[in-house]
């Protein structure tokens, strides 16, 4: 059973590059050009779980000295102001990260910009490009298969949407989908994505047609702030997407969080999906007698029927509803 793993940081914002930095950096290319070739294991471009405090809660997603791809139209620029255009970049083109140099809100959104460089034929290029024309995620599956994430806003729903690619081992594209990230936004527009991203390689789940799974999710990590995730479903010819699951906490009044049951795990049903709801409110402690405070906790479960060739019901039976009560200490 999963449960909300609450971290506590402090947020750290990188400070922003020189506007004047231009094509004539001394980088050293070999290493660089070595992230290009195409045989090389891709890995992820974003700092995981709290790998680094600088870069937890802060609006830097793409970590300094990885590789990330180009995944939609835009330019590269001369500037990190994005006024100067370079050239138009191939889509699949890898990029390496070389530094955070501050934010744009050309698109909407208070979008970090990025110095990159690239390995060309005449020689190793470096430019500024903004975050929603590159991968904020690189995730290779064991089958070789690449996970692509890529992050933009969409001003009409007013919410941050994902944009999920399977490529195969050559970077040709198997399927896309798309989900919206229902975070929390703070003031008014334009906003910033604070959130880190995590990936999860998933066992099999033993529904029939399924090959392959894997789940994004999109967290803050502090009390008061919800996480979501996604599960993703591979069957050779679709990516199917499982409807979004959460959690959310604070401390010492409430917790909420639901998940996913396959049919091969432990409590799974054979041809079914179940999404377990699990909440708890906690009564307050000055009504409490002694050292111990009521929690009062609701339990629902929800049944998918699963077909392989119409996959996931439209929606969801509850087969379990109950509520119970009981005392936990104070100090849990």
């Amino acid at each position: 059973m999963k449960q909300l793993l609450l971290l506590f940081i402090i947020p750290i914002i990188l400070a922003a590059c020189s506007d004047n930095e231009g094509t004539s950096d001394s980088t050293d290319s070999t290493s660089i050009a070595a992230f290009m070739d195409s045989s090389t294991t891709i890995k992820s471009t974003l700092v995981d779980d709290y790998e680094s405090n600088d870069y937890a809660n802060s609006e830097i997603i793409n970590k300094s000295g990885t590789i990330t791809r180009v995944t939609a139209p835009g330019q590269i620029f001369s500037d990190s102001l994005l006024l100067i255009p370079l050239r138009i970049p191939v889509i699949g083109e890898h990029l390496k990260i070389e530094k955070y140099c501050g934010t744009t809100t050309k698109h909407n959104w208070v979008e970090p910009v990025y110095k990159i460089s690239c390995q060309l034929e005449e020689g190793l290029e470096y430019g500024y490009i903004s975050q929603s024309h590159i991968a904020c995620r690189l995730d290779t599956l064991k089958s070789k298969k690449i996970v692509v994430l890529t992050l933009d806003y969409n001003n009409s729903k007013e919410k941050f949407i994902g944009r999920i690619s399977l490529l195969n081992q050559v970077g040709k594209s198997l399927a896309t989908t798309s989900v919206e990230f229902d975070i929390l936004k703070e003031g008014d527009a334009p906003y910033s994505y604070s959130y880190y991203f995590s990936f999860e390689e998933k066992k099999s789940t033993g529904l029939d047609g399924v090959t392959e799974s894997f789940s994004l999710s999109t967290d803050y990590g502090a009390c008061g702030y919800p996480g979501f995730e996604y599960t993703f479903l591979w069957n050779e010819k679709k990516l199917i997407t499982c409807p979004e699951i959460y959690s959310i906490t604070e401390a010492g009044q409430f917790y909420q969080y639901s998940y996913w049951v396959f049919p091969a795990d432990s409590l799974g049903k054979e041809g079914s999906i179940l999404n377990i709801i699990e909440g708890v409110q906690y009564e307050d402690e000055s009504e409490s007698e002694n050292d111990s405070q009521i929690a009062n906790k609701d339990s629902t479960v929800i049944e998918y029927t699963w077909n392989k060739y119409s996959f996931m019901s439209a929606s969801g039976d509850t087969i379990v509803k109950k509520s119970r009560s009981y005392s936990v200490p104070t100090d849990y």
